[in-house]
């Protein structure tokens, strides 16, 4: 059962009936704010000591209430931005709704990723992307589009999802991309699911990069918990 920690007050939902009922709530609690511009929210699970993977996977951290969340998070968004090599990674799917953007300057994308040819999955790489990789990738059956000139430019990523009409926007990662976007101080919201678990090794933080930011201040709007010891936090940006 969820328990809401919301601002200096503590709530318990009410107890679902049903699924559907729990999900209608979660909706209701994750639900995108009435702006005009596109809204950037991220979503990550990471464990107490801070690793964003264990054995090579974010889902190795997960569990259901994560999963749960995770499928929420999709069903709201007009259009989930991840980078390639996550999405491969994790063996992601079309989405049912809106449209997934794969992120890949290098376009290292195996030729039999099962959703490579869905008319819901955009690859966004540079102008500078191998050609014959870049039509190997299309003779698969997918479609590319031009994002920047060496490397992909994610405001211009997220001019071209206003453009289509896509301003309910979700990152899922990998920390690499995430620091890209804090860079380019592009996020809006975080989503951080927090594993009841120590995971060492040398796992990545969720956003790591090679560009220095200052600190951006962050607010919790809500703070979720379940019987498994997970924590569902939201941050939004703190002016």
């Amino acid at each position: 059962m969820f328990l809401l920690h919301k601002a200096t007050q503590v709530t318990t939902p009410p107890v679902p009936e049903s699924d559907s009922e729990l999900n209608n709530w979660l909706e209701q609690a994750y639900s995108y704010p009435a702006v005009d511009t596109p809204y950037l929210r991220v979503n990550f699970v990471a464990s107490v000591d801070g690793s964003a993977t264990f054995d090579g996977r974010s889902g190795g951290l997960a569990n259901e209430g994560d999963k749960l969340i995770f499928g929420v998070l999709r069903k709201l968004a007009d259009a989930i931005i991840v980078g390639a090599r996550t999405a491969v990674t994790e063996n992601y799917r079309a989405p049912e709704s809106g449209v997934l953007i794969l992120v890949s300057s290098s376009l290292s994308i195996p030729l039999d990723y099962e959703a490579l040819s869905s008319p819901r999955v955009l690859i966004v790489t540079s102008k500078t992307a191998d050609a014959d990789r870049r039509a190997e990738l299309v003779d698969a059956g997918a479609t590319i589009i031009d994002g920047g000139e060496t490397a992909v430019d994610m405001p211009a990523l997220v001019d071209f999802c206003r453009e289509r009409g896509h301003t309910k926007l979700l990152c899922e990662g990998g920390p690499s991309l995430f620091g890209t976007l804090l860079a380019d101080d592009l996020v809006d919201e975080l989503c951080l699911t927090t594993s009841p678990t120590l995971a060492g090794g040398v796992g990545n933080r969720i956003a790591h990069g090679p560009n220095p930011i200052d600190l951006r201040p962050v607010a919790l709007q809500q703070l979720l918990g379940d019987d498994d010891g997970y924590l569902y936090a939201r941050w939004t940006r703190r002016a």
